[in-house]
């Protein structure tokens, strides 16, 4: 699914938005080009793989989940639930990502790096995967939690810090989980 362009290069403006249950289905990759919207508002989009370099907005009880790796160098803004698990990757390399609503990892990876930023405004939850793998936070960027954010590290999971991280709400780390910084 391609929206703003094509498959190998942006074209003109696309948007794809998904309200009052509306459902899209990709097993393979979801792009979303520079010139490009997605807009959950109470629909629900699951897709092997997100490259998004657009907009990609996440509201009002909305949906998304990936089995692969979602890619963001441009804006996301979650205000629904994004979930990922059993080893996808969340790579926000040179994007922003602002999370209002709730971000499950369960096995899966988080990274923020190359200048990408990551503002939890409320909860992001860490946890071992059906799969029996722990999912990672790395961030050698910058990860911002505010007053109201929580960010919850379960047994057998990581939080790798070599960026700046900025707590002003709940940063737990549950026995059994790493909290390494540097």
């Amino acid at each position: 699914l391609y929206i703003g362009g094509s498959d190998s290069a942006v074209g003109g403006s696309g948007t794809l938005t998904l309200s009052d249950s509306g459902l899209v289905d990709v097993t393979g990759t979801t792009k979303i080009w520079s010139s490009g919207t997605v807009n959950l508002n109470g629909g629900s989009l699951t897709t092997g793989t997100l490259d998004n370099e657009g907009l990609f907005a996440v509201s009002n009880l909305a949906a998304f989940e990936s089995t692969g790796t979602l890619t963001n160098s441009g804006t996301l803004t979650n205000s629904g639930t994004l979930n990922f698990a059993n080893g996808s990757t969340f790579d926000n390399t040179g994007g922003t990502l602002t999370n209002d609503g709730t971000i499950n990892s369960s096995g899966g990876n988080l990274l923020v790096e190359n200048e990408g930023v990551f503002n939890n405004n409320w909860t992001m939850s860490n946890q071992v995967g059906s799969q029996g793998g722990g999912g990672v936070i790395t961030n050698s960027a910058t990860l911002n939690n505010t007053i109201n954010g929580t960010i919850t590290n379960g047994a057998g999971t990581s939080l790798v810090n070599s960026g700046q991280l900025t707590n002003d709400g709940a940063l737990n780390i549950s026995s059994g989980s790493t909290l390494t910084t540097s």
